[in-house]
């Protein structure tokens, strides 16, 4: 046990002082608190989160919501929200970036075994200049859970590869995939058909549906499948 906590400690510490560092430049240098002033959802979609979000069954979180354009959205923006209600939009933020890099860090780690290569990923993402886009659109945060979700998920996946499939391993593989898919709308809802009302991706929204493709799908992916 003691042989344990001294060979994580240096780790444990390392993250430690990259993920704090990153804060204070994003705090103090940024000045992440004059952008990141409102949740997302409140900014973008105020009438539907006063009226109607806290009358949804629970149930229906974990369904595409066709008042946030049609997308699966429970491990993205509606825990976003979630987030950003309760710890503040700029301490969200914080908890997005660093426990997305911390798990990514854990993969590259548990992947190839290299504590520098493990740090130098981590820190990619902990210095990245991608938050200087989420001041200007900030429901890009759910970049981070887009990242977070496939580490976890690629943590099971070498797992699997290395030591076979078990019960545990299989569920926790879907379970991490579907987690992985409603994080990020963007290239789920661009390769799936509509589900109901409709899983469309916003970059089509207006485009391709409203040319008549079917599916809400862009007119460059039907062209193929007509011919």
């Amino acid at each position: 046990m003691i042989a344990k906590i001294r060979q994580w400690t240096p780790e444990v510490a390392s993250l430690a002082v990259l993920s704090a560092l990153a804060i204070f430049i994003r705090h103090y240098g940024d000045r992440a608190d004059q952008y990141l002033t409102a949740p997302y959802l409140v900014s973008r979609y105020g009438d539907f989160v006063r009226n109607e979000l806290t009358t949804l069954p629970f149930w229906k979180l974990f369904l595409p919501l066709q008042q946030i354009k049609g997308t699966w959205s429970t491990t993205g923006f509606l825990l976003n929200y979630f987030l950003e209600s309760r710890l503040g939009p700029v301490p969200a933020h914080y908890v997005l970036v660093i426990s997305s890099s911390v798990a990514f860090y854990a993969l590259i780690r548990y992947a190839l075994g290299s504590r520098m290569v493990a740090l130098v990923g981590a820190s990619f993402l902990l210095f990245s200049r991608y938050n200087l886009h989420i001041y200007i659109a900030p429901g890009s945060n759910n970049t981070y859970n887009l990242t977070l979700f496939a580490s976890l998920l690629g943590i099971v996946g070498v797992r699997i590869w290395r030591h076979g499939v078990s019960p545990l391993r299989a569920v926790l593989f879907v379970l991490r995939l579907i987690a992985m898919a409603s994080g990020s709308e963007v290239w789920f809802n661009a390769a799936m058909p509509r589900f109901g009302y409709g899983l469309r991706s916003p970059f089509f929204s207006g485009g391709a549906a409203s040319r008549g493709s079917s599916h809400g799908l862009p007119s460059w992916v039907l062209r193929p499948l007509r011919s």
